[in-house]
């Protein structure tokens, strides 16, 4: 069910047919919609469209509420807004779309001023998180008592694999391992996306 900011009633609403027993498309003949801190409510008179039966229903749907997000995105950091439902619960580490960007939520600060790892959007005062289409992967690449520090720039989905080659300008070297946020894989043919990684060690090769 969806309604309008003046509470327009919908021509239709998904609720359950207590003779089909199943939840299906209704139409609404009548009813009437009052709201509470983070609900509408519709008491309502319905007809089913697979039996045409009528019966009562009262259907409950989360209010949407705007609530403010910071946005960081390399060394700067950007004012947004985004609109959920209010019953919904976030986690540090989600991850949110906004303006159609991929955003791994960061920090969570409540209309109490403090931060939690989780908390209901009801309570949300700024929601904090990162952009997240690209990730920084970091790499390690051994040449003889050398070691090379470089980072690229990967989607968070990107596989990378043992015995993959990677080259940073005239510098080739292979993938011998990768260090995860659960473990070390070493074994060949074993992969980890980007969104997963904590560094790649590579080997130098001519």
């Amino acid at each position: 069910m969806s309604t309008n900011k003046v509470n327009k009633l919908p021509n239709a609403v998904y609720t359950e047919c207590p003779k089909c027993n199943i939840e299906t498309v209704h139409n609404l003949l009548k009813g009437k919609l009052s709201s509470k801190k983070n609900q509408d409510i519709l008491n309502c008179t319905v007809e089913c469209n697979k039996c045409k039966s009528v019966h009562q229903a009262l259907i409950k749907t989360p209010k949407t509420i705007t609530v403010p997000i910071i946005v960081s995105s390399m060394d700067r950091s950007e004012p947004k807004q985004i609109e959920l439902n209010s019953n919904d619960v976030l986690e540090v580490g989600d991850e949110i779309i906004v303006d159609n960007i991929n955003i791994k939520i960061t920090a969570l600060e409540t209309n109490n001023d403090k931060r939690l790892e989780s908390s209901a959007v009801d309570d949300l005062k700024t929601i904090w998180g990162k952009r997240f289409d690209k990730v920084k992967v970091k790499v390690t690449i051994n040449k003889g008592r050398t070691t090379y520090s470089h980072e690229l720039w990967a989607v968070p989905d990107e596989e990378f694999y043992i015995g993959d080659m990677l080259t940073f300008g005239r510098l080739k070297s292979v993938i011998h391992r990768i260090k995860t946020q659960n473990g070390l894989l070493k074994r060949d043919g074993s992969m980890a996306t980007a969104r997963d990684i904590v560094r790649i060690y590579g080997s130098a090769i001519r």
